[in-house]
């Protein structure tokens, strides 16, 4: 497979080139097509989580060590999620207690055969969330759940009548999970709203039918993932279906900007990548931290075991 060579342009014009970070050892149990297609990261200390959208029984969440520059495959955790396809698209780690939350997409498709749309399908299989504790050794906790949030999102005014679009025809499609203050926060890739309105679904392990959603804008973007920092979250934000849109990194306070109307406040941009080739941004974690200096991780579809790259990103 070839390689590419992403480039990260900053708003100023200053471009950043990621460093290649070495993924050794053979990831999701020897699955061919997961070992291209990984769909989320997160991590802290010495251990990253990855989980890819193309699992099968079993289900498994992915574990690496850090070893040296690179990171090692440490062992996997198995979900009691049934047989069926889960769409894992989302990790989130809360750095305060080391528990670990996996999500899937929540969405609805539909295929195209012999040149005909088919119908849009829903699977209760994809509409699940996880979570299990990992110690600072590496050594996974039991896993709870699964829960959902579809019932919340059927109540939900704006995304209820979205949950009957498949999802890269602007249908509802969970692709970030970010965890702060205690609170889940579900970064929506679609639906995009009138006015280029992303949805982030706020709640509580406990309580996931008592949600909150936050309204920001991305450029007609959607959210393939979002990892909280001090201060707020940064944000990957790409095209809600197949289209040709850029990818991007922002950062975004927390707030909703769509209280504060339409000449109100949009996340602020730190860069846009080029030269993607086959790859396609889907996974973002945080490494490190010092100020407005992020050392972050990305993956990609599309590039063996997600094309690991480290880049430093700096906030003007």
């Amino acid at each position: 497979m070839k390689t590419v060579t992403l480039v990260l342009t900053a708003p100023n014009g200053h471009a950043v080139h990621g460093v290649p970070v070495d993924f050794a050892g053979e990831l999701f149990s020897g699955k061919e097509k997961p070992q291209t297609s990984v769909s989320g990261v997160d991590g802290t200390g010495n251990f990253l989580a990855i989980v890819s959208d193309e699992m099968k029984k079993p289900t498994t969440v992915q574990l690496l060590k850090r070893d040296g520059e690179g990171f090692v495959a440490a062992g996997s955790v198995k979900l009691p999620a049934g047989d069926d396809e889960v769409d894992l698209e989302a990790v989130g780690l809360d750095r305060g207690n080391g528990t670990v939350y996996v999500t899937g997409s929540h969405c609805a498709t539909r295929k195209v055969e012999d040149g005909v749309l088919g119908e849009v399908k829903g699977k209760k299989s994809r509409e699940q969330f996880f979570r299990f504790k990992l110690a600072a050794d590496g050594t996974a906790g039991a896993v709870e759940g699964p829960k959902t949030l579809t019932p919340a999102l059927d109540a939900h005014p704006v995304l209820g009548p979205f949950r009957a679009v498949a999802s890269k025809e602007n249908g509802i499609d969970i692709e970030g999970l970010a965890i702060k203050d205690g609170h889940l926060h579900f970064g929506f890739r679609g639906p995009v709203l009138r006015g280029a309105w992303v949805p982030v679904l706020s709640c509580t392990w406990d309580a996931p039918t008592e949600s909150q959603v936050r309204y920001i804008r991305l450029g007609g973007r959607g959210i393939r993932d979002l990892t909280a920092v001090n201060g707020g979250f940064l944000i990957l934000a790409g095209p809600v279906g197949d289209g040709d849109s850029t990818y991007r990194i922002y950062f975004w306070d927390g707030t909703d900007h769509l209280r504060l109307g339409e000449n109100g406040p949009v996340p602020e941009l730190l860069g846009e990548f080029s030269n993607l080739g086959a790859a396609k941004p889907e996974g973002l974690a945080v490494l490190k931290t010092e100020g407005r200096t992020y050392d972050v991780l990305l993956l990609c579809d599309g590039l063996a075991k997600g094309g690991p790259t480290r880049w430093s990103i700096t906030r003007p």
